[in-house]
């Protein structure tokens, strides 16, 4: 089976280390065959700062670095993961203009700037009530960036989840975002936007809401899924892909998608 990871994270991250040619190693010893570099351009930072402007220079180093280290024997690709992009379409189209760009995806990490630009991860979630006020904005968050539409794949939709359910111990979840979700869902499928499935933070309520997810894409008629470890440190680069690659497979899917130059190629799903 082909296996490719296309959401990992490297030092061009705030919240990674690790140089690209050690993950990119990390992934041809995990038996990969395809990466994407994914790092975060935010637009509002971790500590809830407005960040309107994205500097490649890293970008660029660390990827012809991985390339010369590990590029004839894996291939590497060069995305972004851009995240909070209603704080200003405008920046986030311009950080978007960086040539040879094979991915992006898109993320809603934090809440808006008029709610202080929280991250998710930096809250403690102490009640159901808190959790909900949070999902709101952040679902309304996420309508207005795929209409803005300037991306591949929609990253990680029940991100805050992590955090609150499986981190936190609140017994929350998707059923009341449903209409709003289908809504989302079916204007990716309209606009040719794909969806990922991302296996960090992991559950059994994780894998329900992404089933969810995927059966309810599908029905829309959409036919782009990817899969991503999120990984930020060499040991969870490809965590879990082989098993939700079947997963896939299970659910009736016949191919995983990457991309290439920001166009889907599909990989079939296949023993």
């Amino acid at each position: 089976m082909y296996y490719p990871d296309c959401h990992m994270h490297s030092a061009v991250s705030p919240d990674s280390s690790a140089p690209r040619h050690v993950m990119a190693q990390a992934a041809l010893e995990a038996g990969l065959r395809e990466i994407c570099f994914t790092d975060h351009f935010d637009l509002i930072d971790f500590d809830g700062n407005y960040s309107p402007d994205y500097d490649w220079t890293n970008a660029r180093r660390e990827h012809r670095r991985a390339l010369e280290a590990w590029g004839d024997r894996i291939a590497i690709r060069y995305g972004v993961e851009v995240g909070n992009v209603p704080t200003d379409f405008a920046a986030a189209d311009r950080g978007l203009s960086e040539p040879g760009l094979d991915f992006v995806l898109c993320s809603v990490h934090n809440l808006s700037l008029a709610s202080d630009g929280v991250d998710f991860y930096a809250v403690s979630y102490d009640s159901p009530a808190l959790c909900y006020a949070h999902l709101d904005e952040y679902f309304e968050l996420m309508r207005q960036s795929v209409e803005w539409g300037g991306f591949d794949v929609l990253a990680h939709i029940p991100y805050p989840l992590r955090y609150m359910r499986e981190r936190d111990g609140q017994r929350v979840g998707l059923a009341r975002y449903e209409e709003l979700l289908r809504h989302i869902l079916r204007r990716a499928v309209e606009t040719g936007k794909g969806i990922e499935v991302n296996t960090k933070g992991w559950s059994n309520a994780t894998q329900a809401d992404y089933i969810w997810l995927v059966q309810t894409y599908r029905a829309l008629g959409g036919e782009i899924v990817t899969v991503g470890s999120d990984a930020h440190e060499p040991e969870t680069v490809g965590r879990r892909i082989p098993e939700t690659c079947r997963l896939l497979r299970e659910l009736g899917l016949q191919y995983v998608a990457i991309y290439r130059a920001r166009q889907p190629h599909f990989i079939p799903l296949e023993d």
